[in-house]
């Protein structure tokens, strides 16, 4: 039998009747046609630097990574700016971040990978539960399948799709990338997020499944695209993660919350997936239909500029090769 699964407490409830069943996924593939804008253009690779460049000096990104992929069309990455202000040290494509609610696709996979294996079911929509409850999503997960949760990331997700640079800190490991913060525009300056917690893995801990993991734009990009072409669990629980409610009613403006996924739209372009941000740090990680698109980001530093271009709408720009927004 398996347990339904309604609200936050439900979900805990669930555990004690939790059945021990192997793990299993969908195997999915897909095949991409040629996108509408030049996939062999020699000028796109300089054109996404530059959209890089522009995104990076509207916000005052201090060091980020970014990563673009259509799968057997284009794979690009770039980095702009510096790890650390004082060292100099350049933030490089294999740089970390801490991707902050980004981190709950990721808890979701596992979460659904479960539900498809007949450990627990669910009759709500995950996507609508706050920080908290991530966090007793992660402690399920624990319960269920009896192992640390860096571990059944490693195992289900990281390992089978080959993210080599993803991981969830755990305690005794070094300082892990701090960033600079202005705690979201409190401070009238950024300073070191070191300064206001004596390790960033307190950060990462505090979240833990709701947002703790380390991860690089390639890693980001890799993940959604083997997520939404159905390589990480079922195509009934694909289905599921993707029945759309509006964020708010009464403003479609604010786009729609699925099963710990996130769509929004800005023009003639659609926005899918879900990013992030904690003080000294932020993500991207979005998937853009009309081009046949993944777009995935990690920068060290908080307080994002709203008013101007995303860094989709820029990427946007470089690949149909049109004037900067």
């Amino acid at each position: 039998m398996t347990r339904p699964v309604s609200r936050a407490l439900g979900w805990i409830a669930a555990v004690a009747l939790a059945l021990a069943v192997g793990c299993g996924g969908s195997d999915g593939s897909t095949s991409h046609p040629r996108p509408s804008w030049d996939p062999g253009d020699p000028g796109l690779a300089a054109r996404l630097d530059e959209a890089l460049r522009l995104w990076a000096a509207d916000h005052q990104v201090i060091g980020a990574a970014a990563t673009v992929i259509t799968p057997g069309w284009l794979e690009w990455s770039g980095a702009v700016g510096v790890q650390d202000t004082q060292t100099k040290e350049p933030f490089t494509v294999d740089t970390v971040g801490r991707i902050a609610s980004a981190t709950k696709p990721f808890t979701a996979s596992v979460i659904f990978q479960l539900r498809d294996e007949g450990r627990l079911s669910l009759d709500t929509t995950l996507g609508h539960y706050a920080q908290p409850n991530f966090i007793a999503l992660g402690l399920i997960i624990e319960v269920i399948t009896g192992e640390p949760l860096d571990q059944v990331y490693r195992e289900r997700v990281l390992g089978p799709q080959r993210l080599d640079g993803t991981h969830l800190p755990t305690p005794g490991e070094p300082l892990d990338p701090a960033g600079y913060t202005n705690v979201f525009g409190l401070l009238p300056t950024r300073i070191p997020g070191s300064a206001l917690v004596q390790s960033a893995n307190s950060l990462n801990s505090s979240a833990w499944s709701a947002g703790g993991l380390i991860s690089t734009s390639h890693d980001l990009a890799t993940f959604l695209i083997s997520l939404l072409e159905g390589k990480l669990y079922s195509a009934q629980s694909l289905a599921d993660a993707q029945d759309w409610l509006p964020t708010v009613p009464e403003d479609p403006r604010q786009g729609d919350y699925g099963m710990a996924l996130f769509r929004s739209r800005s023009g003639e372009f659609t926005y899918i997936g879900h990013d992030g941000a904690l003080p000294g740090a932020m993500s991207v990680m979005k998937y853009v239909p009309e081009l046949d698109v993944y777009v995935g980001a990690v920068a060290n530093c908080d307080l994002l500029n709203g008013e101007k271009p995303n860094l989709q709408q820029r990427v946007a720009a470089a690949l149909r090769d049109e004037p900067q927004p």
